[in-house]
């Protein structure tokens, strides 16, 4: 679960305790820190952002980027050994972007990331996690939505080369309108992660047939002893099914918000804190209208 408490988390005046800053977007969690409640970094004017978690360090992060960026955006996150993190990272009604995620998960670590790619006129967002040491967890969930002219291209790699790790992959969008999406996803195990166990889960909900989709799920395995699978559905909604809606008093517009609360509603839920996921559910309608 994404833990959550922004009221106790976020300062407009500094970081709280355990969080050090070194220079333009450079962020260190302490050694042994257990950090309450969600921390909000910046990531505005610079390209890049790092995020290195000591060992034995707990905390979850929120990073928001802005509407309307464009260009190079890339994120680098380590996890010591022993440390856990919890990465919130939201991009709503980007322009043409291009977003780098590249995370390393050391041994006994465990990294959370979610993902929330809303709208975008050209977005390439890719995500890659790597676990080098034994016994770490790499979870990833993607939330995403395109409507009207939006462009999105997504890709996630799930990459184990330790023993004895874990971790799933989820990614589950929506797309409307003319939206083309494309999300890819890989777990690749390598020579040394026997007794991994992994899987690589894919569900896109199209609410028009002129929007486009591909799902694109791929398995890499080197060795032996490891428990892995994936899955990928494209699911149409019929114009029967919004009739059925029409038919009991419910407004077609208001049928297509059930349908995408309802079908994205599983893995927002994982942000236990109201808060941050009234954030998140407000930024993707607030997204939609504006398509």
């Amino acid at each position: 679960m994404y833990t959550a408490d922004v009221t106790s988390a976020s300062t407009s005046t500094g970081l709280p305790s355990g969080i050090r800053g070194e220079g333009d977007g450079r962020w260190v969690i302490g050694r042994g820190k257990k950090i309450p409640g969600t921390v909000t970094l910046p990531w505005e004017s610079p390209q890049s952002v790092t995020v290195h978690a000591e060992e034995g360090s707990r905390a979850t992060v929120f990073l928001t980027l802005p509407s309307g960026v464009e260009g190079e955006k890339n994120l680098d996150v380590t996890l010591a050994a022993t440390s856990s993190l919890a990465l919130i990272v939201l991009a709503s009604g980007l322009g043409r972007a291009k977003i780098t995620q590249r995370i390393r998960v050391g041994e006994g670590a465990v990294c959370r990331l979610l993902n929330v790619t809303l709208g975008g006129r050209g977005v390439e967002q890719e995500a890659v996690a790597t676990v080098e040491g034994a016994g770490g967890v790499s979870s990833v969930d993607w939330v995403f939505h395109a409507a009207g002219e939006d462009v999105q291209k997504l890709s996630v790699r799930n990459v184990f080369l330790a023993r004895d790790g874990g971790g799933d992959v989820t990614m589950r969008g929506i797309a409307e309108g003319r939206a083309e999406v494309r999300c890819d996803g890989m777990m690749e195990i390598g020579e040394g992660g026997g007794g991994t166990a992994a899987s690589l889960t894919q569900h896109v909900l199209m609410l028009d047939a002129s929007a486009k989709v591909d799902a694109v799920p791929a398995l890499r395995i080197k060795t032996e002893d490891v428990k892995a699978g994936h899955t990928a559905t494209v699911t149409k909604v019929s114009e029967e099914e919004l009739f059925y809606f029409a038919s009991r008093g419910i407004p077609r517009e208001e049928a297509r918000r059930m349908y995408i609360r309802g079908f994205l509603g599983g893995l927002l839920g994982k942000v236990e804190d109201e808060k941050v996921r009234d954030v998140l559910e407000r930024e993707m309608e607030e997204c939609r209208m504006k398509n």
